[in-house]
This record gives C-alpha cells, structure tokens and sequence, in this order.
C-alpha cells in the first residue's frame, strides 16, 4: 500500500510539472528527484495531495476550485500526520530548508528606486489597496495583460516596500506601509523575501526575517512610537503586515494601529490589542482559503467576505484573487454604511486624505542575504 501511495504520488507531479507554467514545473522536478533519491518528502506529498484534489473538481469552475482547495486543505494534515494546516506548514518549510528548495535567510534593507510624488494622502481603503500595487507591479505586464503601474510612476523592483508619510494640518504624524504579495515562486533563498519559501513559512507561523527589515526601514523613515501606522497588504502581503503588527521587533519602533488585508488567509493569526483588521475575501478566491478555516468574527477583526466583482474577475479563481480585482471590492467597502465598516474607517481618518494633510514617500527593498536564517 505505501509503495502504491508513493506511485500515486509521483504521477501526480508529473501531472503538474506537465499542467503549470515551465518555471514552477522545474520547482516540482527538482521536488521528485529529491524525493526519489532521499525518500519521498513532505513537499511531495504536498504537491501529490494537490494535484489530486484540484484534478477533481477543477472542472467545476471557480467554485469547484475553491472546493478542490478545501479538500487539500483538509487531506495535507492527514497524510503528514500533523493534525493541523499550521503544522503541516512547519514539517514543509523545515524539510524544505533542509532540501535547499524552500530556503529562509535573513533579510537586508537597501535603497528603493526614487519614489513617485505622493500629492496627498489615499482617499479610503480603494484607494490604499491601489497605492500597493506600486509595489506589487514589479514585472513588465505578459501580452494582453492590464499594466497595474500607476501613470508617471517607476517601474518597481522586486522586494520593494512603500513607506508614505502622512501630516495633517494640525502637524500630527502617521505612517502608511504597503507590503506586496508574492513576487517568486522559487525558495531557494535569493532575490525577494516575498517568495514560495515566505509563504510557506507564514502559513506555518515561522519567523520570516522580513520584520526585521521592515523595522530597519521604519526607523530609517523617521517613524517614532506612538505615531499611528497602518500596514496594508495583498495575498501574501496581508499576512506579513499581521505579523509585523505582533511583532517584537517592529513594536519596539513602531506603534501599528491598523492592517488592512485583501486575498489573504489569516484565520490562524490574532492581531494584538489594540490593532484594528480590515480582511477582504472573494468566495472565488483560492487564496484565502488555504489557512483551513473561516475568519473568526471578533470586535477588532473585520472581515468583509463577497464575490468577485463583474467582469473579468469573476468565474474564474486566477482573476479573482488579483488585487485590481480587490481594489474594485474595497470601493464598494468606501461606500457602506455598514456600521462596522462606517466604525473602521473612522478610525483610518489620521492614514487619509483631509483638508490640510499632506504625503510624502519612500521606498526600500527587501532582498534574501546569504546564509541560514537566524
């Protein structure tokens, strides 16, 4: 049975280095020549379990694909033997440092590009979501690909990070932080923190070292505690800017107040007191689900949950999880007058525009440095 399981196993992922674009599929090659020449490892019964899942119900559309993931989610544990999505993450990422296919290393700060003029500050959370993706739009835009750069702005670097500094009228500061979501899906341990090997690790409630940079550039911004800061981030993005608002290391410089999240799974994280969330979720969305559970409802977590919008988001679990796709959700959350949402805006009034306030930007880069992660 064991050795029939293995069989199963790696047909599977030569169903899916066959199935995904070339450069994942050399990710899953190396992933069953390790595993046939040290055994079968956790990753490969990882990318087994999901090929199987989706390879069932893909054909159902979004929804089914979103069922697929559910069905993952709830098998990965089982055949780890983990219990849990959080744990099998763990087993995951340690096998994966151990292999050299998902590596964690420190990170080190450098210069961004110059940033583009920040002329006032965002107007509501649309707004917010559609200033990360100045960060986020590293790469030239594929064939008939919507380019999401802002006019005027430089063509962003992978690892960038947007730091906006907001004054008001009155001479009070307060900082916005702009986190991109996953830019590689390699992980082995060069190029940007925001990669496969990231994601992994947040899943699974490591350390990711990206704190650590992001607090250097806080202080190099000229943040000081107790001037307010929100964090806001996409898919992976999201649950970096959780951590960093529980995080040691970024509280000893910063005071975050406010995370705003959009397609990220945050279900096993618990933001500290005092620290207001703002979770977007799309039902076609994949992305949110991989976490295994649903969002708790608690009084500073607030979790907008709805379909994709019209158009070419919708049906289609790929668009439905791009951040222009949540821009067009988080315009329809500026315009409710849900008091829960009416109550979370009230309190993003020090991060937005205003008579009197006025912005100004930095950008840094987040880059893997050598060596093992510390």
């Amino acid at each position: 049975a064991t050795a029939a399981a293995y069989r199963a196993c790696e047909a599977s992922v030569s169903a899916l280095a066959a199935a995904v674009p070339v450069a994942v599929g050399a990710r899953v090659r190396v992933a069953a020549a390790v595993a046939g020449a040290s055994g079968p490892g956790p990753l490969l019964v990882v990318a087994g379990a999901a090929v199987g899942g989706l390879a069932v119900v893909a054909a159902a559309g979004a929804r089914g694909e979103v069922a697929g993931v559910d069905l993952v989610v709830r098998a990965v544990p089982a055949l780890l033997g983990t219990g849990d999505v959080a744990t099998s993450a763990r087993v995951v990422s340690r096998w994966g440092d151990a292999s050299g296919l998902l590596v964690e290393t420190p990170v080190d700060v450098g210069p961004g590009p110059p940033a583009a003029t920040c002329v006032a500050p965002a107007a509501g959370v649309a707004d917010l979501l559609r200033r990360g993706q100045s960060v986020a739009a590293w790469r030239e835009p594929g064939p008939g690909e919507h380019d999401t750069l802002p006019p005027g702005a430089t063509r962003p670097v992978r690892g960038q990070v947007r730091i906006d500094r907001v004054t008001g009228a009155d001479g009070e500061v307060a900082w916005v932080v702009h986190v991109p979501g996953t830019q590689e899906w390699d992980g082995d341990g060069r190029g940007s923190p925001m990669d496969l090997a990231g994601n992994v690790a947040l899943v699974g409630g490591r350390d990711t070292g990206v704190a650590t940079g992001v607090a250097t550039a806080l202080v190099a911004a000229g943040v000081r505690r107790g001037e307010p800061v929100a964090v806001v981030g996409h898919s992976q993005g999201g649950m970096t800017a959780l951590d960093l608002a529980g995080d040691p290391r970024v509280r000893r410089v910063a005071t975050i107040t406010h995370v705003v999240t959009a397609g990220s799974p945050l279900a096993g994280r618990t933001p500290p007191p005092g620290v207001q969330v703002l979770a977007l979720e799309h039902r076609d969305d994949l992305v949110p689900r991989l976490d295994g559970r649903d969002h708790p409802d608690r009084r500073d977590r607030v979790t907008v949950v709805a379909p994709a919008p019209d158009g070419p988001w919708r049906g289609d679990a790929v668009p439905a999880h791009s951040s222009s796709a949540y821009v067009v959700t988080a315009a329809r959350v500026d315009a409710s007058e849900h008091p829960s949402l009416v109550a979370y805006r009230a309190g993003l009034a020090p991060f937005l525009a205003r008579e009197g306030a006025s912005c100004t930007s930095r950008h840094v880069v987040l880059t893997r440095s050598p060596g093992p992660h510390r």
